[in-house]
């Protein structure tokens, strides 16, 4: 028998000798595949990971994403998460001084946060960077992280966890 192609973020797994394996979500999503899947996006800071991130962010309730240490990624398309529950952001390798992974802004149309979370909850990012500026970009953005609670639909933003991240934590970049 033949195995077709399984969506991004599946794996395939047998659950009996007897029975072709089916697809299932896999329990962590690298973000190398997320820029994979969508053909743009990358961890060397080259192109705009932002409208990959979306993509994926969209339907992120259950999921746990994975930031490599090695991931820089520029952003500048802000970075939405709205109506989103359960899920977890996770880099790998955060060190002191931004070395770790990192998410950062650039470019000169965007104002406001790099990653804007809003009516979302029980989520937990842990281990990586945000930067309302990047090295070696112009960046208009204001705030690294934003936090919200505005509008209709998803979830009043409750048991949210922001642990082992650096951000800038001034009145200017940071907002919850």
């Amino acid at each position: 028998s033949s195995v077709a192609l399984v969506a991004a973020g599946s794996v395939l797994a047998s659950v009996s000798t007897s029975a072709p394996p089916a697809p299932q979500l896999k329990p962590e999503i690298d973000v190398r595949a997320i820029f994979t899947a969508a053909g743009s996006g990358d961890c060397t800071f080259t192109s705009d990971s932002g409208p990959a991130l979306n993509t994926a962010f969209a339907s992120l309730s259950g999921k746990t994403i994975i930031i490599p240490a090695t991931c820089h990624m520029k952003v500048i398309t802000q970075v939405v998460i709205q109506g989103q529950s359960a899920f977890k952001i996770t880099g790998q390798g955060s060190t002191p001084y931004n070395l770790g992974p990192s998410i950062s802004g650039c470019g000169t149309s965007n104002t406001g946060a790099v990653v804007y979370i809003n009516r979302s909850s029980l989520w937990k990012l842990e281990g990586f960077n945000i930067e309302a500026k990047g090295n070696s970009c112009t960046s208009t953005f204001t705030q690294s992280l934003q936090v919200d609670n505005t509008g209709g639909g998803g979830f009043s933003p409750t048991n949210t966890v922001i642990d082992r991240k650096s951000t800038r934590l001034n009145s200017s970049h940071l907002g919850i």
